[in-house]
């Protein structure tokens, strides 16, 4: 099953959060200590974004 575009591969939250924080914590040991992300969402009336943004420091993994 594909999402509507050949190629589109779907991962669950579980690995979906592992494949980050691995990410995260290889960057980390490198000496990135900042990270923001930009989360997909849909728009609202109070926020006409149609992403959230998420800011954070890397301090231990």
């Amino acid at each position: 099953m594909h999402m509507g575009m050949p190629s589109t591969i779907t991962l669950n939250y579980e690995t979906n959060m592992a494949l980050l924080h691995d990410i995260i914590a290889s960057t980390s040991n490198v000496g990135y200590n900042k990270f923001i992300m930009l989360v997909p969402t849909v728009p609202t009336p109070v926020s006409s974004l149609p992403f959230t943004i998420w800011v954070w420091r890397a301090t231990s993994f």
